[in-house]
């Protein structure tokens, strides 16, 4: 249990780190970002949209109070940001690019996975149930 709730912070801290960092320099319209984006072709408008949203799931995820149901809205978020982010990527600068965001996605899964281990109650074999029923 001790390794599972380390592999649980360790990735989730990674990646809010980093979604609060990028949703940071995009609300910033920093000069990388915005020559990210017109390289992808997006308008600029969009980092105004994305770079709060970033931030608001970062923060979501990192508070442990927060609301099972709102922790599910945030990592959908991450991962369709993610996915959206590599098919891009994918599609205009080539599979070199769109390649690396398998790492994030990776955190992401590992965040998720071990969030939901940690949380959903353990499960009743049906020999145990039976056992129970018969003392």
């Amino acid at each position: 249990m001790k390794t599972l709730k380390i592999a649980y912070w360790a990735s989730t801290c990674l990646f809010c780190g980093v979604f609060l960092m990028t949703g940071t320099l995009y609300i910033l319209h920093t000069q990388t970002m915005v020559t990210k984006f017109h390289e992808i072709g997006f308008p600029l408008y969009i980092l105004n949209l994305i770079g709060p949203l970033k931030i608001a799931g970062a923060i979501t995820l990192l508070i442990p109070s927060t609301p099972p149901r709102l922790k599910e809205w945030a990592y959908a978020g991450f991962v369709f940001d993610l996915v959206g982010a590599a098919w891009c990527h994918f599609a205009v600068q080539g599979f070199s690019e769109g390649i690396k965001l398998l790492i994030p996605i990776t955190v992401v899964a590992v965040s998720y996975l071990s969030y939901h281990r940690l949380n959903d109650p353990p499960k009743v074999r049906h020999a145990d149930a039976d056992e129970l029923l018969t003392a």
